[in-house]
């Protein structure tokens, strides 16, 4: 906070004495901290290894939580006074994965498959503050802080199949699950970088960002079918606990919808499911004055 108090009274006495209106086109890299949609995968991932050990089988491959990858984001900058302006900006930060694993036992009559779509998708729109200060020929530092609205939407998808050979006759089991989430939160940012004017209209800039955002209170709608001619849909809210329902030896932590909040001696530290954007990003970008 000071630093950005000392830059904001260097800006007022700079020779820079009038932003103008501008737009700015910038590629943002994301990265962001683990959160309870990892944590969910992590632990599904050793729940299938601890079986796999458990019932004398092979497990053949994982689950991989969804990468936030690169974004494009437009922020257009109205200028208050003396290297002071108002920023509005907008971007889209996504991302999806389709994991899943296939369990063989060794006598060759029991086979299982578990697949997972999880589908993330999140769009923060900025404002707040940003201060300019000239620091060489066309070369200006910049500053900003404020507030980001999220709205966040997390999709997941299992189709799930077991199949069962007996002397007399074979079985299968499947079941499939389809939930869409949404929700919005509110979060901050501050960001640093710097600026070039290439041309009276042109500057090109580099920025390091810091977002501090985290979304829950999840809730949705799911499609649920299985082999015993069951098909139902409804409501849903996201959930994150500790369960023992796979076996009081085989302890999972979850990330799941429910209709209901989950209850009973079988579920522990249940809470609201939450998605972290938060995290650091570098944005390059092209700004147009006018």
């Amino acid at each position: 906070m000071i630093a950005t108090l000392v830059l904001l009274v260097l800006a007022l006495f700079s020779p820079l004495r009038a932003e103008r209106v501008s737009v700015r086109f910038s590629l943002r890299t994301y990265s962001a901290p683990e959160g309870d949609l990892q944590a969910w995968l992590s632990s599904y991932n050793a729940l299938w290894a601890s079986y796999g050990v458990k019932y004398g089988g092979s497990v053949l491959g994982k689950f991989q939580p969804p990468q936030l990858g690169s974004s494009w984001e437009i922020e257009v900058r109205f200028p208050i006074f003396a290297g002071l302006a108002l920023d509005l900006a907008g971007s889209v930060v996504a991302g999806a994965t389709n994991g899943g694993v296939q369990f063989q036992d060794t006598a060759g009559v029991h086979t299982e498959s578990d697949y997972i779509l999880n589908d993330v998708k999140a769009i923060p729109l900025r404002l707040g503050l940003s201060f300019t200060l000239p620091v060489w020929n066309n070369l200006r530092l910049t500053a900003g802080f404020g507030r980001h609205l999220v709205f966040a939407r997390y999709r997941t998808e299992q189709n799930y199949e077991a199949f069962f050979k007996t002397a007399k006759q074979d079985y299968r089991y499947w079941f499939k699950r389809d939930t869409t989430f949404r929700s919005e939160s509110l979060g901050g940012y501050w960001t640093l970088g710097a600026e070039y004017l290439v041309l009276p209209f042109l500057a090109v800039g580099i920025d390091a960002e810091k977002d501090t955002s985290r979304t829950s209170g999840f809730k949705g709608s799911y499609v649920y079918s299985d082999h015993t001619g069951r098909n139902e849909s409804g409501k849903s809210s996201l959930y994150f606990f500790e369960s023992d329902e796979f076996g009081p030896d085989l302890p999972t932590v979850i990330l799941a919808g429910r209709t209901d909040r989950p209850e009973g001696e079988l579920y522990r530290n249940v809470r609201q499911g939450e998605l972290d954007f938060s995290g650091f990003s570098l944005k390059i970008g092209i700004r147009f004055l006018f």
